[in-house]
């Protein structure tokens, strides 16, 4: 049976990385659960709806590197105890 996972354009890292998502205004923390060339996972406190626009910045290591950021859409949102699974899809 072929999986969804199967069927993506591009291959899913699995990082474990603090991620600081940008709303307009509002700076969310999150944690950043798997990482591609066309977007990323990430789980947040609270929801966000399906469409909006977001800046996603992931700090570089060791001082040494700068960080990563990105324009992204949110693709989907699911309920995920304890907080919120949040799909994007970049946007540049």
């Amino acid at each position: 049976m072929i999986r969804a996972e199967d069927l993506r354009r591009e291959r899913r890292m699995e990082i474990n990385s603090p991620v600081e998502i940008i709303v307009q205004d509002a700076h969310l923390a999150g944690h950043c659960s798997n990482l591609s060339g066309n977007g990323m996972g990430v789980m947040l406190d609270e929801p966000l709806a399906e469409g909006t626009q977001v800046q996603v910045k992931i700090e570089g290591g060791m001082d040494r590197l700068p960080p990563f950021m990105a324009d992204a859409v949110v693709i989907r949102c699911e309920a995920k105890d304890p907080g919120f699974e949040v799909g994007l899809s970049f946007s540049n």
